[in-house]
């Protein structure tokens, strides 16, 4: 499928690293959705209920049409420009080992395609992939297993060209390292009729100067299989509480353990609201964690925020007109002392569904944060 932006869609703004302030870094954060609510597969008990579920999994990914997405996604981005870009759940997925129309679709290069169209601007310079499995899967319904259907999910980094920058090099410190990231180590799993599999999450990071100043920069998806596209925001079980907590504390343990002073920054899908409360003395919540060990959550700097700041989460078939967002997972936490900030809430409008042929880019919208130092 060819991508091509609308006559009418404005182009990039002109800036460069040349001409920005000194001390100011720009970032965005988005979760890209796979295009389905995997959890009814991810519990199925035997294999009739797996087969359906799966069958309905990839029927919606289809419907929701990635490309047509990622032309959006790559509007959004190219509109902001931001110095680094951090995507959480960009996924790949194969049938009997390759790509192919339908849901069978690398959704990072297919972004990477997108992007072109306005400027080819960015470059990947770091990703971890989490989960990963495959599944026998009875395709035309005889009751064969006669198809192999793969699912990879990654965090991914992406860097303007105009900066320079390397993977952060989390070396023996990360246990259980995955192509630029690490995998966490304490992780949940289902099993399914095929086997278990391993509800892997993780973190990947960059390390950049950027006018003048030196960052590392994560990006992060924790534990959120309980409430995974659910609009209603109850208290998280406790079960899922514990990886969540268990997860972002390796994080932070990690990042403290590194030598060097950059500023850091950490970003992603938290699954985590302000105001989630401790299950337990040992639980405690992302947002919690990060604001109690020295980082500071971007949107509580700016003086004028986005109201309400929502980020999550649209309809499955992100088809509703009116926006579904009624809470914000999705965060910029900083390291330091920033003398000015501006976020802003990215993927919320009109024309972002326009753009994607009458959908929404992502269950997720994205945030967006100028910081300068």
């Amino acid at each position: 499928m060819q991508l091509a932006p609308p006559a009418w869609a404005e182009p990039p703004p002109e800036r460069n690293a040349a001409t920005e302030p000194a001390g100011q870094i720009a970032v965005l954060t988005h979760n890209l959705f796979v295009g389905a609510d995997l959890r009814p597969a991810l519990s199925a008990t035997d294999q009739p209920t797996f087969q359906t579920e799966l069958r309905k999994a990839l029927d919606q990914i289809a419907d929701n049409r990635f490309p047509l997405r990622a032309v959006s996604l790559a509007h959004e981005i190219a509109q902001a420009r931001p110095h680094v870009v951090a995507l959480q759940e960009v996924f790949d997925i194969r049938l009997n080992g390759a790509n192919a129309s339908g849901p069978y679709r690398n959704h990072l290069d297919l972004l990477l395609q997108a992007l072109k169209l306005f400027g080819d601007e960015y470059r990947v310079v770091s990703q971890v992939r989490t989960l990963s499995a495959t599944f026998p899967v009875d395709l035309d319904r005889n009751g064969s297993l006669e198809a192999q259907v793969s699912l990879a999910d990654h965090n991914v980094l992406l860097v303007r060209k105009d900066i320079p920058a390397a993977p952060t090099p989390f070396g023996p410190k990360c246990n259980r390292p995955s192509q630029d990231g690490c995998v966490y180590g304490v992780v949940d799993h289902a099993d399914l009729p095929n086997g278990r599999v391993i509800m892997e999450h993780g973190y990947t990071g960059v390390d950049l100067a950027v006018n003048g100043r030196d960052y590392r920069v994560v990006t992060t998806r924790v534990e959120d299989r309980d409430r995974q596209l659910s609009n209603t925001p109850e208290p998280i079980d406790p079960l899922f509480a514990t990886f969540q907590s268990f997860q972002t504390s390796e994080l932070i343990t990690l990042i403290e353990s590194m030598p060097g002073g950059p500023t850091v920054i950490v970003l992603g899908d938290l699954a985590s609201r302000p105001e989630d409360e401790a299950v337990g003395p040992l639980v405690v919540p992302p947002h919690t964690i990060l604001s109690t060990n020295g980082f500071r959550d971007v949107a509580k700097l700016d003086p004028s925020p986005p109201a309400p700041g929502h980020t999550c989460c649209q309809a499955v078939n992100l088809r509703k007109k009116k926006p579904q967002l009624n809470r914000r997972p999705d965060h910029v936490f900083v390291t330091g002392t920033p003398v000015e900030v501006q976020t802003d809430i990215l993927g919320d409008t009109s024309l972002d569904r326009l753009l994607a042929g009458g959908r929404w880019p992502s269950d997720h919208a994205a945030v967006f944060a100028t910081l300068r130092y």
